[in-house]
Order: C-alpha cells, then sequence, then structure tokens
C-alpha cells in the first residue's frame, strides 16, 4: 500500500497492490554439489559436441544429441527448497501431495538466447516453474526477462500510437530481476511468459530450468 500527495497537500490517493504476480528469490541449498555435478558430468560433453540448438549457442538437454540429467538425483538436491517453497506458499504438510519435478539444463554462449514462452504443460498441470543459476556473473549476464501476465490488455488499452509518450501505468510490461547472483533460484507461476535475451558476453552462462507439477489425489476415487 502506498500514499501519493496529489495537488499539495489536499488530496491523498491510496494505491492497493491486489494481483501482484510473486517470483520467488532464494538460495539453492545444495548449489555447489549441483554446480560439480554440472561440470564433472555435463560439461565435458559440451566440450565435446558443442552448442546443439539449431538456432543459437545453447546446449541443453532439451534438444537431441545432449546427455540427460538425473533426474531422480537432482529430485534428491532440490527436495529442500521444493519443500521450504511450498511451505512458504502456504500447502498444508499434513495432507499428502504429489510433487512431480522435471529438470533440464542451458549453456549458453555468446550469441545464445530462448525466445518468450511459459511453462503450462500436460498431462498434468505445473503449478511451478524455475531456473537455478549455476554459472552466472552478475557484472556481465543477465537474468531470464519477464512479461507482465496482463501485457496484452495493456497494450490494448494504450492512450496513445507511441507508447514511449504514455504514463509508466502503461509501459510497465516486462522486467528483469536486477539482484540475481550465481547459486540463486528464481520460482514462478508456470503461466508466467518470459524469454532469455542475446547473450553479450564470451563468458559461458549455466542455468537449470525446472517445473514442479503439484497434485492431491484426496478427492479422487477411483475403484
Amino acid at each position: 500500500m502506498e500514499w501519493i500527495i496529489y495537488n499539495g497537500d489536499t488530496q491523498m490517493i491510496q494505491v492497493d497492490e491486489m494481483f501482484s504476480t510473486p517470483i520467488f528469490h532464494f538460495r539453492a541449498s545444495n548449489h555447489e554439489e549441483i554446480k560439480t555435478y554440472i561440470k564433472k558430468d555435463i560439461y565435458p560433453e559440451f566440450e565435446k559436441i558443442g552448442y546443439n540448438s539449431k538456432h543459437c549457442n545453447v546446449f541443453s538437454d532439451y534438444f537431441p544429441g545432449a546427455p540427460k540429467l538425473d533426474q531422480t538425483k537432482l529430485s534428491n538436491l532440490y527436495q529442500e527448497d521444493m519443500f521450504q517453497l511450498l511451505e512458504f506458499v502456504g500447502f498444508d504438510r499434513n495432507k499428502k501431495w504429489d510433487i512431480y519435478p522435471a529438470f533440464w539444463y542451458n549453456i549458453t554462449g555468446k550469441g545464445g538466447w530462448q525466445e518468450q514462452h511459459d511453462h503450462i504443460s500436460g498431462p498434468l498441470p505445473s503449478q511451478f516453474s524455475g531456473i537455478h543459476y549455476v554459472q552466472f556473473d552478475e557484472n556481465e549476464h543477465q537474468a531470464a526477462e519477464f512479461e507482465s501476465p496482463v501485457c496484452s490488455l495493456m497494450r490494448s488499452m494504450m492512450p496513445c500510437e507511441n507508447k514511449d509518450n504514455a504514463p509508466d501505468f502503461f509501459r510497465h510490461l516486462s522486467a528483469v530481476p536486477k539482484t540475481i547472483k550465481e547459486g540463486d533460484i528464481i520460482v514462478f507461476p508456470s503461466y508466467l511468459k518470459h524469454a532469455v535475451n542475446i547473450q553479450e558476453s564470451e563468458k559461458e552462462r549455466i542455468s537449470i530450468a525446472f517445473n514442479m507439477g503439484i497434485w492431491s489425489h484426496e478427492f479422487i476415487n477411483i475403484n
């Protein structure tokens, strides 16, 4: 809640942020172990094969030809972080919640990028998605850029042809987290669109992306 003085002190305008989209930001509990695993088991294959994306300088098990992550190993290494997040969000630990995580990595070089996308998928929905910045130089690399979930609506309401002439209220359509450091994780609702802008740095940037599908079977009765 913020108070804004308008027209001297004769009027007060109260701003209530009612439907903001949360992005959760915290340190990976097992960052060093995860980084060591990537450097030992994945990076040597990257040095042999090179970038395997058809479009840009990205090496990822999302594309054919790259070694796959050990999903069980990663599930165990991120388990504490996931449980803490769910507890923070308000999931009742006394109820049975099945968690379906899926992980993939991206090694990005100069000129690498990723188109805007979201992580809505099936057959079971993913409620949360995340990015762990495994190798990240805050002075040279940029975190993912997120688009406002109401971007299309705000664009349709633009009061002028040139959006640069519009008030900030209409122009705050995307943002990049500014305080990301190596070892940080950001988690966000899977519907939130995001992209990776073209990398200018020669230093490789390494990240692990993941989805978290969460489901309770307490209301399902299958005979």
